[in-house]
C-alpha cells in the first residue's frame, strides 16, 4: 500500500532517420532519482515526419527546340527519379532581317506533384527575309559628267547599294554671243536585271563672245558723271553701257570774285582695255570772305563781343555784340555751388558763329534734413542719433548721447530686473531718448534649512514658494508606551529625515502565560530601538548639512 509517484526527466534522440516516404523513430528516455537511487526507462515513438521528395529538374532538348524530355531527381535520394515529356511553346525573340536569320525562344514546362518546372532554349531558325529594293536615287555631279545611283531596301533602310551609272551627253541648246548653251546628260544603270535611267541639263557650252567697236562717252552737264557705251560688231543689238570712274583737278583756280575751271577725266576698264576722255567745266565758286570769329567774354558771362576777320584778307574785319543765353550745366548741391553754361551767338552774312563759357555762379542750396533716427547698443550703454539729407542721402550727420541708467524693476528669484537708460544729446537737432532693458540678473532661489512636509513628502522651500530636495518620507517605528499583561501599549511612525510623525497606533496587551513569568515592563529591545532611531536622525542631519552646502555652492 506504500507507493510514490514522481515526474521523470525525459530526454530524446533520433533512433531512425526519416526518409522521403517513411517516418523516422525517436527514442525517449525517462530518468528519476528516488531515495538515492536512479531509475530509467525507454520508449520508441514513430513521430519524425517523412521528408518528402525534393526534385531537381534536368532538361534534354531536341536540337531544333521542338521537343524536350525532363528528368526529375530527388535531392534526398538520387535513386528516386521521374522522366516526363515537357509541353513546349515558342515565341519570336529576334525577328529575321534581310540578311540574318531570326531567333525563336522555346519554353519547356512540366507539372509534377504540384510543382512546375520550366526551361528555355534559343534556336536561330527563322529564315532571312531577303532585300526588297525601292526606287533608285540618282546623285549627279555638278557638271553632269558622272552620276551614282543608290538603291535602298524597303525592309531595312540601312541596307543600301550604290552603283556608278553610264553617262552620255548631247547638245540641247546652242550657245549665243552672251548666253551659254545647254547639254543634256543621260545616266543609265543596270541593277538586278532591270535598267534605270535619269537625265540632267547643264548650262556648260561657252558663249561665243562679243566683238566691241569704239566706245561713245556721254558726259553729264556738270562733268560729275559719264557713261560709256560699247556696241558689238557681230550684233548691233548687243550693247554695253558702263559708268566711268570720273576724277577731277583744278585747271584754273578761283579768285575772291571769279570762278575757277575744273578738268574732269572719265576712265573705264572694259574687257581688259582702258578707255579715257576729258571735259572742262567752269564750276569753282569765287572764294568770297572766310571770316574767323574771336569771342571776348565779360568775366561773369553776361555779355560777349565778337570780332570777325576774313582769312583770305585780314584787312576785312567786323565787330559786333553777341546774343548771350544761359542754362544750368551743373546743379548746386547742399554744400557746393552750381555751374552756368553761357552761349554767345552772332549771325553775319548767312553764317552763325557760337562760343560757350562756364561760370560757377549758382549758390549752394543748403541741407534739408529728414527726421533723425536713433540706434541703441544692445546693452543700452550707448545711443547714436543719425539724420540724412533729403536732397542727397550721402550727406549724413551722427551724434553720440550721454547715457545714464536707473533700475526701474527689481529682480526676483526667476526673473531679471530692468534698467531704464536715458540718452541726452548735446546737438540741438537730436531729442532725449529712453529704453528699458532686462539686464539685472535674477537672484536665484534661497531655500530654508528647516524641512517642510505633508503626509507623503518632505522638502526645503524658497521664500517664493519653489521647492527643492522633494522626497518621500523614510518612516521608522517608535514605541511610546510598552504593552503589558492586560494593558495595551502605543507606538507611531516617525520620518527619520524630517521628523514628521504619523498618528499613534495601539500595541495589543500581553497575555498571561500561566507560568507566573510575566514579561518585564522594561524590555531591553525598546532601548535598542531608541538607539537605532537616534542614529538614523543623526545621519539625516548630516545629509541635510551636506545638501545645504551643495545648494550654497550651486548658488555661487
Amino acid at each position: 500500500s506504500h507507493t510514490q509517484t514522481k515526474d521523470a526527466d525525459v530526454t530524446s534522440e533520433t533512433k531512425t532517420d526519416a526518409t522521403c516516404t517513411d517516418m523516422g523513430v525517436t527514442l525517449y528516455t525517462a530518468t528519476v532519482e528516488f531515495e538515492g537511487q536512479t531509475y530509467t526507462d525507454t520508449m520508441e515513438v514513430t513521430d519524425i515526419p517523412a521528408t518528402g521528395h525534393d526534385y531537381q529538374a534536368s532538361f534534354d532538348w531536341a536540337e531544333d527546340g521542338s521537343a524536350c524530355t525532363v528528368t526529375l531527381t530527388c535531392v534526398n535520394d538520387p535513386s528516386h527519379t521521374q522522366t516526363k515529356d515537357a509541353d513546349v511553346t515558342s515565341e519570336t525573340k529576334t525577328d529575321a532581317t534581310c540578311t540574318d536569320m531570326g531567333v525563336t525562344l522555346y519554353t519547356a514546362t512540366v507539372e509534377f506533384e504540384g510543382q512546375t518546372y520550366t526551361d528555355t532554349m534559343e534556336v536561330t531558325d527563322i529564315t532571312a527575309t531577303g532585300h526588297s529594293w525601292g526606287e533608285p536615287v540618282f546623285q549627279w555631279t555638278e557638271d553632269g559628267k558622272t552620276c551614282t545611283v543608290t538603291f535602298t531596301c524597303t525592309n531595312d533602310p540601312s541596307h543600301t547599294q550604290t552603283e556608278d551609272a553610264d553617262v552620255t551627253s548631247e547638245t540641247k541648246t546652242n550657245a549665243t554671243c552672251t548666253d551659254i548653251g545647254v547639254t543634256l546628260y543621260t545616266a543609265t544603270v543596270e541593277f538586278e536585271g532591270q535598267s534605270y535611267t535619269d537625265t540632267m541639263e547643264v548650262t556648260d557650252i561657252t558663249a561665243i563672245g562679243h566683238s566691241w567697236g569704239e566706245p561713245v562717252f556721254q558726259w553729264a552737264e556738270d562733268g560729275k558723271t559719264c557713261t560709256v557705251t560699247f556696241t558689238c560688231t557681230n550684233d548691233s543689238s548687243h550693247t554695253q553701257t558702263v559708268d566711268a570712274d570720273v576724277t577731277s583737278e583744278t585747271k584754273t583756280a578761283a579768285t575772291c570774285t571769279d570762278m575757277g575751271v575744273t578738268l574732269y577725266t572719265a576712265a573705264v576698264e572694259f574687257e581688259g582695255q582702258s578707255y579715257t576722255d576729258t571735259m572742262e567745266v567752269t564750276d569753282i565758286p569765287a572764294t568770297g570772305h572766310d571770316y574767323q570769329a574771336a569771342f571776348a567774354w565779360a568775366e561773369d558771362g553776361s555779355a560777349c563781343t565778337v570780332t570777325l576777320t576774313c582769312a583770305n584778307d585780314s584787312s576785312h574785319t567786323q565787330t559786333m555784340d553777341a546774343t548771350v543765353t544761359s542754362e544750368t550745366k551743373t546743379d548746386a548741391t547742399c554744400t557746393d555751388m552750381g555751374v552756368t553754361l553761357y552761349s554767345a551767338t552772332v549771325e553775319f552774312e548767312g553764317q552763325s558763329y557760337t562760343d560757350t563759357m562756364e561760370v560757377t555762379d549758382l549758390p549752394a542750396i543748403g541741407h534739408d534734413w529728414d527726421a533723425p533716427t536713433y540706434a541703441w547698443s544692445e546693452d543700452g550703454k550707448t545711443c547714436t542719433a543719425t539724420r540724412i539729407c533729403k536732397r542727397d542721402d550721402s550727406h549724413v550727420e551722427t551724434a553720440e548721447a550721454t547715457v545714464t541708467g536707473e533700475q526701474t524693476t527689481a529682480p526676483n528669484c526667476t526673473e531679471n530686473g530692468e534698467t531704464t537708460y536715458t540718452a541726452i544729446f548735446a546737438e540741438s537737432w537730436a531729442t532725449q531718448q529712453s529704453t528699458t532693458i532686462a539686464d539685472i540678473d535674477a537672484t536665484g532661489h534661497t531655500y530654508g534649512e528647516a524641512w517642510n512636509s505633508d503626509a507623503a513628502n518632505h522638502w526645503h522651500e524658497c521664500t517664493c514658494g519653489a521647492r527643492a530636495d522633494v522626497a518621500a518620507h523614510e518612516f521608522v517605528w517608535v514605541v511610546t508606551k510598552e504593552a503589558q499583561v492586560g494593558v495595551a501599549g502605543q507606538k507611531h511612525e516617525v520620518c527619520s529625515v524630517c521628523g514628521y510623525e504619523k498618528a499613534p497606533v495601539e500595541i495589543p496587551a500581553l497575555d498571561d502565560l500561566g507560568d507566573g513569568n510575566t514579561p518585564p515592563t522594561g524590555d531591553g529591545s525598546n532601548l535598542l530601538l531608541w538607539v537605532a532611531l537616534l542614529f538614523l536622525l543623526g545621519g539625516a542631519l548630516g545629509t541635510l548639512s551636506i545638501k545645504k552646502l551643495r545648494n550654497h555652492k550651486d548658488a555661487m
